[in-house]
């Protein structure tokens, strides 16, 4: 592994070498230019969309939008700051002018041992063109020219990619907790109503109650904190209104409170602070009750009283050992 890296750092002593290795590292510039562009553009695309989700309460809609987003960003990013750079193609004598660019003492020295050497070019003396490419070479051996080249540009770039990474690691990790959820929210594989990290457990959820008759409604907080909370009722399906029901924060750390008289069916969310649980429905159902109850007191002999007959009776309180 050692041999390995150290061929790959240590330029060629060959003239098509020399070429191939300048052209190597100019197309790692590229690479490396690309990514941090790349990861420059995506991490501010990720930090707005996640202010965006935010706002809007990690809705299932936003992160959704927010995924998609981010996807096409790096997809495009991809291709405009990698892809197509690194497909452009350069020839032999276009390195060759750029090293001469890089080392102007090497004049045209560079170009003209390329161009004498390509095949196909006989009319030259071969010992004069062993010569210039031998010039050549040596030339750029002793100036380091190969290496040169690119090495300020790579170190560089390399430097900005490790501290725009190390930047947004420390952003997610030590600023507002929304921008983990954000990050947990686009990244991770799971269905959008599961990522959304703002939840609210609602009791009972969807139910059938009597006609007429008081329920209860319960509403736990996940994820996040809120002073206030509110039942939404619409009580006629065909209306847009909705009635607004303060709920109040017990001791337990769950906003409750009582929807009075179900008499239609009716359905609710709970809001709190611009986070909406589910629509829940309550229904209502006809169940048996007393319209009338008469009462027929029978007394204990030693009390001397008639039989009593109460039409509309209601609670019993009489004497012990009488009949009902």
């Amino acid at each position: 592994m050692l041999d390995f890296l150290k061929s790959a750092s240590t330029p060629p002593n060959d003239l098509l070498g020399i070429i191939r290795y300048v052209r190597a590292r100019w197309r790692a510039r590229l690479a490396v230019k690309g990514s941090v562009r790349l990861i420059a553009v995506n991490v501010g695309v990720f930090f707005a969309l996640a202010y965006l989700m935010q706002w809007s309460r990690f809705t299932p809609a936003s992160i959704l939008f927010s995924r998609l987003v981010l996807a096409g960003s790096i997809v495009a990013s991809i291709y405009f700051f990698i892809v197509k750079p690194l497909r452009r193609r350069v020839s032999d004598d276009q390195v060759a002018l750029y090293l001469e660019e890089k080392e102007p003492s090497l004049q045209t020295m560079l170009i003209s041992a390329v161009e004498s050497s390509r095949a196909g070019r006989h009319w030259e003396s071969s010992a004069l063109v062993e010569k210039l490419v031998a010039q050549a070479v040596e030339k750029c051996c002793e100036a380091d020219t190969a290496r040169r080249a690119e090495h300020k540009p790579l170190r560089a770039n390399g430097a900005i990619f490790a501290s725009v990474v190390t930047a947004a690691i420390l952003a997610v990790l030590l600023g507002p907790a929304f921008f983990r959820h954000a990050l947990s929210a686009m990244l991770v594989i799971q269905s959008v109503e599961a990522a959304a990290p703002y939840k609210i457990a609602v009791t009972p959820g969807n139910v059938s109650v009597p006609k007429g008759a008081d329920q209860t409604i319960n509403a736990k907080l996940s994820g996040f904190s809120a002073q206030n909370a509110v039942v939404m009722l619409r009580r006629d399906p065909t209306s847009q209104t909705y009635e607004k029901l303060p709920l109040v924060l017990n001791d337990k750390g769950v906003f409750e409170g009582i929807i009075f008289g179900v008499k239609t069916a009716t359905e609710y969310f709970i809001d709190a602070d611009g986070v909406k649980s589910s629509t829940y429905t309550l229904k209502v159902v006809d169940v048996p009750y007393v319209d009338k109850l008469a009462l027929e007191y029978k007394f204990p002999a030693y009390t001397g009283l008639d039989p009593e007959k109460i039409e509309d009776g209601g609670d019993i309180a009489v004497l012990r050992g009488t009949d009902v």
